[in-house]
């Protein structure tokens, strides 16, 4: 017989079906409440009710039988986990996906099966085993979730212990359970919709216990929160399920199963402990050993290092998920802030400076003309030539030209008041420059000096100025009276031409030749004081582009250290 192509049978199978209406219940040890249900499947076929065969029985075809029944997810029970069917066995291989709403859309390869009821098929629904999940014949386990509001959430482990623990396992069709907490399965994800969960016997699914409410008292956010709220990474519920053949077995502890309860459960088998912990197991029991900075029954909980105080000196630390960081304060480094940095070692100072590391610092002794805690402030370029050149040997020189010039103008002083102090007596000083040649008295200038003589109040006045002056004043004053008085003039002068011109030329040659000497001597001091100070100057310019050609190398290097030291601290 030829075999019909594969797309005409699905069409054939899904017409054949939407001839017949298909209806379902759930039988056996079940429970259909207002959240859950669970229990063997039947299906009424051709006014036919039986059992459904669990080969290819997945979580597939448990959601639409899941959804026929009014609820929205489905887990697949099999082996005859809610107890054996009767009647025939009607529907074999069934092939569904999650989004069909009824077993008529989905295809079968036969509804009629050689299967027993040792394979029929159950479902649970809204409720399921997650995380490191198993579900076979004879255990299940993994973190107990269930579905409300359009989404899955956790169960928090406050009061989960082996009632609550039981009841979950009911609903997947095992006799027993055990209780385990702190997310012993890793932590879940979501809503936390059940928290202190408190269970009876009679109960048949976890609507029926004892809670504070869906969503109520329970939060996903961090650790730091009041401990009466729960968390994910440290407060999922999960259960281990086994079934017992004999009523002996009902009374067993946790961590024990077998006839007599003498045989050990070896939980290491079952789950891991978290964050990479070893799990030993014990006689009834087990024990994680936690990698550093985790705590906890199976490592779930994280240590918090800042607790101890293991960063020194007033930095900060930041607890981290397994282990901590410290941020350091200013002149210590390390995992701990313990290590004191050599600043002194990374020529914080400048200019020069002289660098003293002290703990936690550095201090700089900075040099002449420089300030700051490193030396980079110039105070006062003068002040700082001036100090240093007094310290340079170059400055020794330059210190005795200023005595020998201070020296001579005292000398010159001392001179000038000496004149004055005779001009007052009755003599007049005459000075002229050094480039003009000494000329013979003339007789009107002799006349100029007498007249001059005998007005002593105009003497007295023109002794304040300066020679020069004197010389202006008392050539225009004698130019006055002669064009005034000529008369007496004439008379004055034929009188004084044989008696005082020798005696007043006289001393005036003697005065000019010892002004002259002196002039001459200072324009030689001059000369030579400017001769001397041009290169004296020449080096103090050179000696400022040096400290200034100095200071910004210093910098420059001041600057890549701090930056590789920015670096550095970066890094750790």
């Amino acid at each position: 017989m030829m075999a019909l192509p594969t797309t005409f049978y699905f069409l054939f199978c899904a017409l054949f079906n939407s001839t017949f209406a298909v209806s379902v219940r759930l039988s056996g040890n079940s429970s259909m409440t207002t959240y859950f249900a669970y229990g063997r499947v039947e299906i009424n076929y051709n006014g036919t009710w039986g059992t459904v065969c669990d080969r290819l029985w997945d979580d597939d075809e448990a959601t639409v039988v899941c959804k026929m029944l009014g609820y929205q997810y489905g887990i697949a029970i099999k082996n005859a986990k809610y107890g054996k069917g009767t009647g025939p066995v009607m529907l074999d291989r069934a092939y569904c996906r999650s989004y069909h709403k009824s077993l008529e859309e989905c295809s079968s390869l036969s509804w009629t099966t050689n299967c027993s009821h040792e394979q029929d098929a159950g479902i649970a629904c809204n409720i399921r085993l997650a995380g490191k999940a198993l579900i076979s014949t004879s255990i299940a386990y993994g973190r107990v979730e269930v579905y409300y509001n359009g989404s899955w959430g956790t169960v928090c482990d406050t009061n989960w212990y082996s009632n609550e623990a039981r009841v979950v396992c009911k609903m997947f069709g095992y006799s027993d359970g055990i209780a385990l907490t702190e997310s012993f399965f890793g932590a879940g994800y979501g809503p936390m919709w059940l928290n202190n969960v408190i269970c009876f016997s009679s109960a048949k699914d976890l609507s029926e216990c004892n809670h504070i409410g869906w969503g109520n008292g329970t939060s996903y956010s961090h650790r730091y929160y009041p401990s009466w709220y729960c968390t994910h990474y440290k407060d999922d519920a999960g259960v281990l399920c086994y079934d017992n053949s004999r009523e002996s077995q009902v009374a067993c502890g946790d961590g024990w199963t077998g006839s007599s309860c003498t045989t050990d459960i070896d939980e290491c088998k079952i789950a891991q402990c978290s964050h990479n912990g070893t799990c030993i197991n014990t006689l009834g029991s087990f024990k994680c050993m936690c990698p550093s900075g985790w705590n906890g029954s199976s490592c779930e909980t994280d240590t918090d290092e800042c607790e101890n105080g293991l960063c020194a000196y007033n930095s900060s630390c930041i607890n981290t998920l397994g282990s901590y960081k410290c941020l350091c304060t200013a002149g210590w480094i390390g995992a701990t802030c313990k290590i004191d940095v050599d600043e002194c070692a990374l020529n914080m100072c400048a200019n020069g400076g002289k660098c003293t590391n002290t703990v936690g610092s550095f201090h700089c002794e900075c040099p002449l003309g420089f300030i700051d805690s490193r030396c980079t402030i110039l105070s006062d370029l003068e002040s700082y030539l001036n100090k240093k050149e007094r310290l340079s040997p170059t400055s020794m020189a330059g210190w005795i030209l200023f005595g020998i010039v201070l020296l001579i103008l005292i000398t010159v002083t001392v001179v000038i008041a000496k004149h004055v102090r005779k001009k007052q007596a009755g003599f007049t000083l005459s000075y002229t420059r050094l480039t003009e040649q000494l000329a013979e008295p003339t007789q009107d200038q002799i006349i100029s000096s007498l007249n001059s003589t005998t007005n002593q109040h105009d003497s007295n006045v023109r002794g304040s100025m300066t020679t020069l002056e004197c010389k202006t004043l008392k050539a225009n004053s004698s130019d006055s009276r002669m064009t005034d008085d000529k008369s007496i003039e004439v008379n004055t002068k034929n009188d004084r031409e044989h008696t005082e011109p020798q005696t007043v030329v006289g001393k005036k040659d003697e005065m000019d030749a010892e002004e002259r000497q002196m002039l001459g001597r200072l324009e030689e001091i001059e000369t030579r004081k400017a001769q001397l100070m041009a290169p004296i100057m020449k080096q103090r310019r050179k000696n400022e582009l040096r400290q200034r050609l100095e200071k910004a190398e210093e910098d420059l290097v001041i600057l890549e250290k701090e930056s590789v030291s920015l670096q550095g601290s970066t890094i750790i």
